[in-house]
């Protein structure tokens, strides 16, 4: 007797351990990792590949302030380029990172690309995630989402003149095979149906998540002339369609078709509220690019925030003899990261540069805590 009620209080006692185990595990099945991210702008600062490094196909990917350079190790045979980390941490401190990813055969000259895809990878050892061939692929690094409500999303410019966003998750976390989707104008274009955008950057304010900042050229459907420049779009929640826009930065070119160039827009919130604008311009003949630097500016004047009307304010040059790519501003938005060529060629890569730009603006900061959010004016061109 004695010997079946030991038996029972260890079988009953194993029975409890492995309900245990298995409710535990159940429930780390059953946890929605999108919902454990968190938003965090301190993501590192990526250039390119191609432009950083041709010749020995590495990426730029540098922790600004420390000035820490990282290089993942991707898989064997594996080139990815286009390399954008995301704004979200888990409670580890984990990123993910996305690009182009591309399967060569051969080395160095030798060498031949045998499947091109988008890639999926961890942060920052380089294990891939997922990797899928997609309708499009982008031409600049994409963009997070800077939403999680409806999953893991990125948006991405072709070349081609339109926005592809691409689903690498639904709102639980899971993956999901979307081969990525053509954002459609819902309102008439800046400059009717022949303007281009490309090179989108979320806005990294909390209160215009729908937004991104784009370029865009074109030539003017009315008067015949070309105009290029920088502009801000609002994204439907589905991220389907592009429901307003406005015009940040613009030139007319007249008829001079490419007298001027503007690419690679980055946009930053700094800690005292100021967001600030960074892009390069270029002009006919002249081979580099110069690097311009602004803060959206507040005005007293209320304006209702859904309309989040914009102005930028001065524009000051950081730097000249760049490279086109995206510029970083460090949080305190002192120092401006940048590019520049090797050589006189520019064919042979670049190596990044800092600079002080100074202390930011106190009045902007002082309006943006007395306001009880940012709001900014400008004249929209519809």
């Amino acid at each position: 007797m004695r010997f079946s009620i030991y038996t029972s209080i260890r079988v009953l006692t194993l029975g409890f351990l492995v309900l245990s185990a298995v409710s535990v595990a159940v429930g780390r099945m059953s946890a929605n990792p999108v919902e454990t991210l968190k938003v965090d702008h301190r993501q590192p600062w990526t250039v390119a590949q191609h432009v950083i490094d041709p010749v020995h196909g590495r990426n730029l990917i540098l922790q600004p302030g420390a000035d820490r350079r990282i290089d993942p190790r991707f898989g064997e045979g594996e080139s990815v380029d286009l390399l954008a980390v995301s704004p979200f941490a888990d409670p580890t401190g984990q990123r993910e990172m996305v690009g182009r990813q591309r399967s060569v055969r051969g080395e160095g000259s030798e060498s031949v690309p045998v499947r091109i895809a988008m890639g999926r990878f961890r942060y920052p050892d380089g294990k891939l995630i997922e990797s899928r061939v997609t309708d499009w692929m982008p031409s600049s690094q994409p963009a997070w989402d800077v939403r999680l409500d409806q999953g893991l999303r990125t948006v991405f410019s072709t070349g081609a003149g339109f926005l592809v966003r691409l689903d690498w998750t639904d709102e639980r976390g899971l993956p999901v095979s979307h081969k990525g989707e053509r954002i459609e104008w819902a309102v008439e274009p800046p400059l009717g149906d022949s303007t281009s955008i490309g090179e989108p950057v979320w806005v990294p304010d909390p209160q215009y998540q729908d937004r991104l900042i784009v370029n865009f050229w074109g030539q003017d459907s009315e008067t015949s002339e070309y105009h290029v420049g920088l502009a801000w779009v609002e994204l439907n929640r589905s991220r389907t369609q592009i429901v307003d826009f406005g015009i940040l930065v613009e030139r007319n070119l007249g008829f001079m078709k490419n007298s001027i160039s503007i690419r690679s827009p980055s946009a930053r919130l700094d800690e005292r509220g100021g967001l600030h604008v960074l892009w390069m311009e270029r002009r006919d003949g002249i081979r580099s690019w110069t690097l311009y630097r602004s803060e959206l500016e507040i005005r007293s004047r209320a304006v209702h925030a859904k309309a989040g009307k914009w102005a930028m304010g001065q524009a000051t040059e950081v730097a000249s003899n760049c490279l086109p790519v995206p510029a970083y501003l460090d949080r305190n938005s002192r120092y401006a990261y940048f590019v520049v060529p090797k050589s006189a060629s520019c064919y042979d890569g670049g190596e990044w540069r800092k600079t002080y730009v100074g202390e930011p603006r106190a009045d902007l900061a002082l309006r943006h805590a007395t306001s009880g959010g940012i709001v900014f004016e400008m004249t929209s061109r519809h």
